[in-house]
Formats: C-alpha cells, structure tokens, sequence
C-alpha cells in the first residue's frame, strides 16, 4: 500500500491534524516529504500528528518524522502523536533509540 498523508486543518482552533498510513518507507520518502513541506507552519499553534494503519514503517520515516518534530519545536508549535502501531515496528523504534519520538 503507497504512503499517504493527508492534511486536515481547523482554521478555527488553529490546528492542523496530520495523518500517516500505508507503507511508511524508504520508498515513499520523497512524497512524505513533500507533503509535510506543503505545510504553512505560521497558521498553526498546534499540530497533531496520527499514525493509523500503516502496514510498514522503516528508519528512513522515522528519521523522517523526528527531523519534522524539531523542526515544529524550534517554531514553538505544540505537538501530539497518536499512533497505532505494530509490536515489531515499537521494536524497531526502541532498537533505533527514537522511543521519545512517539511519547509527545
């Protein structure tokens, strides 16, 4: 299943929830990537970042995912992850020492 990132503001609450799902890899790094530029970070005070029904995720997502939390935190951006993640996928995040990247 192709990686997909799907955007969904709340202009309201100044909000933006991010969402993850498919195949978080390598392979669709460059798209991930794109779609987190795509973000007008001045719009919002929080972001909410969910990771739901992803059937992979490899290191170069979670790098991916990490380098896009500090950037959020040198903007002052409050962040939350919720995720739904597999038992070996937590591993791999535990044996690649990013575990504080899902307890935001």
């Amino acid at each position: 299943m192709e990686a997909i990132v799907k955007l969904k503001p709340d202009v309201k609450s100044r909000s933006l929830q991010v969402l993850f799902t498919g195949s978080l890899t390598s392979t669709y790094a460059t798209k991930i990537h794109q779609e987190l530029d795509k973000i007008e970070f001045e719009k919002y005070e929080t972001l909410i970042m969910s990771i739901q029904n992803s059937d992979i995720i490899d290191l170069s997502f979670l790098q991916i995912l990490w380098a896009f939390t500090e950037h959020c935190k040198t903007l002052n951006i409050e962040l939350s992850l919720n995720s739904e993640i597999a038992e070996e996928q937590l591993q791999l995040i535990e044996v690649t020492g990013l575990k504080p990247l899902i307890e935001l």
